[in-house]
């Protein structure tokens, strides 16, 4: 039995509301795809043309205050008042893959939290889980510790804080959260 293939127009809408945009921050091209299913929702966010690093990550079932104040920090300008505060209370569970080091981890956690307060804060009534898979580019700095015993642990923290502090990597994460924004399906 031969399966039946039925095309779709340009003109027809897509089966799956999606929305793609690629943008090459700092250099490197980026890649947003985000499709909307009835039960989740699928975030792609990859600079090496693959999948990455899969999580799922939910938010509160309460909608989020209308009064939430957005993210801020000394360094406020006018793109970051444009990104909600992302919430405490979101919950992330790796599903499959590894970060490109240790201290990605922190990092990639700084990614799904900030995107998950972007689409709640996008679609308050919308409680679906977030599928995000993340595959981005190590950062040219980001280094692994190859140190033993407590030293390890203290080198490990401190790349963390590195990476995160960097200021090109702030810049990456700014660029990246406004892509995702514009990919909105929810």
């Amino acid at each position: 039995m031969k399966p039946t293939i039925h095309r779709v127009s340009s003109t027809q809408t897509p089966v799956l509301p999606t929305a793609t945009r690629t943008t090459e921050v700092l250099g490197v091209q980026t890649l947003a795809i985000v499709q909307s299913f009835t039960d989740r929702i699928l975030i792609n966010l990859t600079q090496l043309s693959r999948f990455g690093c899969m999580y799922q990550a939910t938010t509160p079932s309460a909608p989020p205050s209308l009064s939430q104040p957005s993210w801020s920090t000394s360094h406020d300008d006018a793109t970051t008042q444009n990104l909600p505060r992302p919430y405490p209370s979101t919950m992330i569970s790796k599903l499959v893959g590894t970060e490109p080091t240790p201290s990605h981890a922190a990092l990639y956690h700084l990614y799904l939290s900030q995107i998950a307060a972007i689409v709640r804060n996008n679609a308050p009534q919308d409680t679906r889980p977030l599928i995000i898979s993340l595959a981005l580019k190590p950062h040219p700095s980001a280094s692994s510790s190859h140190t033993t015993g407590s030293n390890a642990e203290q080198d490990q923290e401190q790349d963390e804080e590195d990476l995160i502090l960097n200021p090109q990597e702030r810049e990456r994460f700014l660029q990246c959260m406004l892509l995702v924004q514009s990919c909105r399906v929810w």
